[in-house]
């Protein structure tokens, strides 16, 4: 088994994590800001940029076990349901599916779904912009 340097090992965590948490922060803003529910893909494959990150994750705890890789496998399994999630509910769904369930209106996300994109938000940040310790 091939281990990186901790230093490096610590650093790639911290972009995945903050990778992570960015992409789902985006994810929730484009839901919460949307004036109808279709996208021109299909919402499932949003996922797939989750696994990517999750096999780096896993990969970088093995090598260099820490609690930030810990962190970041945590966020890929949250980001890859997530839109699986949010297609499940009708928050999102493919242009087809759209058309077939009658171009139905956009159903309000709530304030709890607010109140977790802004937390979500904060938490990503404080992540991202922490210094190293030493």
């Amino acid at each position: 088994m091939t281990t990186l340097p901790a230093p490096f090992a610590t650093a790639f965590a911290r972009v995945t994590l903050t990778a992570n948490m960015l992409a789902i922060v985006a994810l929730l803003a484009f839901v919460a800001q949307k004036d109808a529910v279709h996208t021109g893909i299909e919402p499932r494959w949003l996922a797939a940029p989750f696994l990517i990150v999750l096999i780096a994750a896993c990969w970088t705890h093995r090598t260099q076990p820490s609690r930030i890789a810990r962190l970041a496998i945590v966020t890929s399994l949250a980001g890859g349901t997530l839109p699986i999630y949010l297609h499940w509910q009708q928050h999102l769904m493919s242009y087809g599916a759209w058309i077939s369930a009658g171009m139905p209106e956009p159903r309000s996300v709530g304030p709890a779904f607010a109140i977790f994109f802004l937390a979500y938000g904060a938490l990503a940040l404080a992540v991202g912009l922490r210094p190293a310790s030493r």
